[in-house]
């Protein structure tokens, strides 16, 4: 919130979502004019008394947990018992109170998953999403000015993945805002696009510093790993891996494998003489098992800058 206010956007066009918002963070939302996206009745109670005490007409919307999840996808963040956003059957009763508080409702946010790469699925949790919008808005205690759809538009991780069919969604969500723009003509239409927009932006690049064998296998360890990528230890994900080098040579097979250590260690087969080169991943998961590239110049490790980020 304070870097995205900071970087100079404008208030009205940032919402503030998740649950767990502390009273601070609160304050601050509606001391700046931000959108909070309601989580729970206690969430809405926390923002009427921000509001009362900063004197303030607060901005809100509220998150739907809907009846249904978007299948398939990588996280499910709807339908059944979620810690997002509050049940679809209690959201009648939200607007009522916004209404009795005379906040300033802005719409909603409903997200029934995320990381998915099934275009038909994502079409049909879109039509169901504007349809519970559109059914809900008839409670709304004022004008709906927003409806976020939230995302789900998934990446490729694995070597079998297909990309998302992008056109296909975009004939479908036209045809949607159609309809949002028919029933509702002060609405907008917001999807979130999340990590299709940044999740094969860059590289992740360390350096292996050190080469022990256990049990007749052999462990590369690293100097970055898991306090970078929590994903690998939290979703027990390998990402795909090469060491790098100037010149490339005949590539050597090996594999990589978790640690529950704050260091990522890769586990190759036959990979001597490596202190020193840089791995890199690319952001792909690519299987539990996956080769790993060792590229050598004259039988010798390459001279390499230290680890960074790319």
């Amino acid at each position: 919130m304070n870097a995205a206010l900071n970087a100079g956007m404008e208030s009205a066009l940032i919402s503030f979502a998740g649950p767990g918002k502390s009273v601070t963070e609160i304050d601050q939302a509606v001391a700046a004019g931000i959108t909070v996206n309601l989580e729970s009745a206690v969430e809405l109670g926390r923002v009427e008394k921000a509001g009362k005490r900063l004197s303030l007409r607060p901005r809100v919307a509220v998150r739907v947990n809907p009846d249904f999840s978007l299948r398939a996808s990588g996280m499910h963040m709807g339908g059944g018992a979620q810690q997002f956003g509050i049940d679809a059957a209690r959201v009648p009763e939200i607007l009522d109170r916004i209404g009795r508080a005379d906040l300033d409702f802005q719409g909603f946010h409903i997200f029934a998953g995320s990381q998915n790469l099934r275009a038909d699925l994502l079409i049909e949790a879109q039509a169901k999403t504007v349809d519970l919008a559109l059914a809900l808005a008839k409670r709304a205690p004022g004008p709906v000015r927003h409806i976020n759809i939230g995302g789900g538009f998934g990446i490729p991780y694995f070597p079998n993945d297909r990309s998302l069919d992008l056109r296909a969604v975009g004939r479908a969500l036209a045809a949607s805002r159609d309809r949002v723009e028919a029933a509702l003509p002060q609405a907008r239409l917001v999807v979130e696009l999340g990590r299709y927009i940044v999740g094969e932006a860059g590289v992740y690049v360390c350096r292996v510093v050190d080469r022990k064998t256990s049990g007749g296998e052999t462990f590369l360890v690293t100097d970055g790993g898991l306090h970078h990528h929590l994903a690998v230890g939290q979703f027990r994900a390998d990402h795909s891996t090469k060491l790098s080098a100037r010149h490339r040579q005949p590539d050597e097979r090996g594999t990589t494998q978790d640690s529950e250590c704050r260091r990522a260690v890769m586990h190759a087969a036959g990979s001597p003489g490596v202190e020193g080169r840089l791995a890199a991943g690319p952001g792909r998961r690519s299987g539990r098992r996956v080769p790993v590239r060792r590229v050598w110049e004259n039988g010798e490790p390459d001279s390499i800058p230290q680890s960074s980020r790319a």
